[in-house]
This record gives C-alpha cells, structure tokens and sequence, in this order.
C-alpha cells in the first residue's frame, strides 16, 4: 500500500485513537496508512507480525471492553493496541520463551535475547497492564467462567494448541473470543472445528466469534 499525506478528518481520527487511554501509560504515535477507501491500517512501531488492519481492529475493539486477556504478547505489538484503548486491565499471558514449534524459525531470537524485557520496554509503562509470566493452562485457572469482556488468543498456531486455548478460555468469555492468523491452515481448522462457520473475520487475520 501506498503512504500518503493523511487528511485533516483521518488525522483527527487516529489522533483520538492513540490517546483514548484514560492516563494508562505512554503513548506512542500512531502512523497511518491509507488508500482511496480510506484508513487501512495504523502502526506502533513495536516489532511483531500483525498488521495495521488487525492492529486497528483491536485498538477500537478494545474501547468497548472494560478487561481483556491477551494470550501470547510476543513484544507487545498487539498488546500495545489493546491497552491503547482499553478502560480497563489488560492482562498479558506469556511465558515470552516462545512457541515450541516456532523456537527454529521466527521465534529463533529467543535463543539469544530477552523478549520478556523488550515486552516491558515497550508496553510497560501501561498502568492497566498486567501481566502473567507463565504457561497459559496455569493462567486460565486464575479465572472464573464468565469474567472477561475479551479473549484474543495468538499464541501457538498448532491446531492442537489452538484447539486447547479456545476451549480453555472459552468458558472465561462474556462479549468476544477472538484470535490472530486465520489464513494459517492449522489455526483456521481449529476455529471451525469449534465454531463451524459461525465467526466472523477482520480485514486482515482475525476471527471473532461474539458471544452477546
């Protein structure tokens, strides 16, 4: 996509996104990308793979929630998003030693660099951020079933870790149980396994399933 001067209206917009954290923490600014259609999609500037569609899609999501888990916060990217505009505490779930099946890939830096403490530089400044250093199946059990506004899972992408952490976090959920990388086949068998075809999807990545 092509970057280009942003608008008056649009900047107003993002500007307002980026500062709907009622004194949460630092702010960083948002950067725009837009098209003929419009805003597309924003950026933090934090390292991760989703994109500003998705991450745009979960800042304004997260207005309307009052606490939200986040499981698998990487470095924050998405995080970020969710405390930007969340009234409420966020909670992080990552034992930030990455995915067993990703640790020789794209997760190969956590071999060699401390990413629970890249996660803090970046987001921890938050003063609704909490966060729980640990496996998620230890994390779930600090929660009572129907608790939580918000669940966005995006944390191991095999189907059966998928499988697992939608089952397990399901229960928790009172508004949306929503998660990161549809279009890879494992998480997309996963979703509709649970859900059927009973979801919806973002403009980029995500499923949503909304429970009211």
């Amino acid at each position: 996509m092509k970057k280009t001067t942003i608008p008056e209206k649009i900047l107003k917009e993002i500007i307002a996104l980026a500062q709907t954290s009622q004194s949460t923490g630092a702010i960083r600014k948002y950067s725009a990308t837009i098209t003929k259609d419009g805003i597309v999609a924003i950026d933090n500037g934090i390292e991760g793979w989703m994109n500003g569609e998705d991450l745009l899609w979960l800042l304004n999501t997260a207005k309307e929630m009052d606490h939200i888990v986040e499981v698998g916060s990487w470095k924050g990217r998405s995080t970020y998003a969710l405390l930007s505009g969340c009234k409420g505490t966020v909670y992080a779930i990552d034992h930030f030693l990455g995915s067993a099946t990703e640790r020789e890939s794209y997760q190969a830096e956590v071999k060699t660099r401390d990413i629970y403490k890249d996660f803090m530089k970046n987001v921890g400044s938050f003063k609704n951020l909490q966060v729980l250093k640990m496996d998620n199946a230890e994390a779930v059990k600090q929660f009572e079933d129907n608790s939580i506004d918000m669940v966005f899972i995006d944390a191991g992408h095999t189907y059966e870790e998928v499988l697992n952490d939608i089952k397990q976090w399901l229960p928790k959920v009172k508004k949306i149980i929503c998660g990161h990388d549809l279009d890879n086949e494992q998480v997309e068998k996963a979703v509709r396994e649970i859900f059927s075809n009973k979801f919806e999807i973002s403009k980029g990545d995500i499923w949503i399933k909304r429970i009211c």
